[in-house]
């Protein structure tokens, strides 16, 4: 039997993570988009860069599993960009929502939205640069534990600060 090596297991998990993200802001925000390439360009593009982030995670060749740590750093880079690429094509997605909620719900959009996207994009950046296994393993942990704390319960925690500043909650 073979042992998984955790960062391959963590950036395999953060990848699953994050293309159930995107479906579920797909779900909830994107309703209104037109299906043609001008309404679906950046959703096109961040798919792609879902695609190859998750087709180098685990080596085709059997042999490489038997040295999954170099194996994934040998690709590290290239599938942390992927991701982080994926995440800028979210953002610009996002426009729309971002715009909506600052007008209409400003220190939701200052105080949740604006720290966990920069948060986010720090800790793809720092993963891009961190050379050792165990920094890779902290980042990783991070950045699954930061997207399960958005998206668990449907958004709680951004409701939560909704109805700390006295919004309704609104799709």
């Amino acid at each position: 039997m073979r042992r998984i090596e955790a960062q391959t297991a963590l950036v395999a998990l953060l990848t699953f993570l994050l293309i159930c993200a995107t479906w579920i802001d797909a779900f909830g925000q994107f309703t209104n988009v037109s299906l043609d390439f001008a309404g679906l360009w950046a959703p096109i593009l961040t798919g792609t860069a879902y695609y190859l982030a998750a087709t180098v995670i685990f080596p085709t060749d059997e042999r490489e599993f038997d040295r999954l740590a170099t194996y994934f750093a040998d690709r590290k880079r290239f599938m942390v960009a992927m991701l982080l690429a994926a995440e800028t094509f979210v953002n610009v997605t996002s426009l729309q929502f971002y715009t909506s909620t600052f007008n209409e719900r400003p220190a939701s959009f200052w105080l949740v939205i604006v720290p966990f996207n920069l948060l986010i994009n720090a800790i793809f950046v720092a993963l891009l640069l961190a050379r050792s296994r165990r920094l890779n393993i902290i980042l990783l942990t991070a950045q699954i534990i930061l997207f399960a704390l958005i998206y668990w319960s449907r958004g709680a925690l951004v409701a939560l600060a909704h109805e700390d500043f006295g919004y309704l909650w609104t799709k």
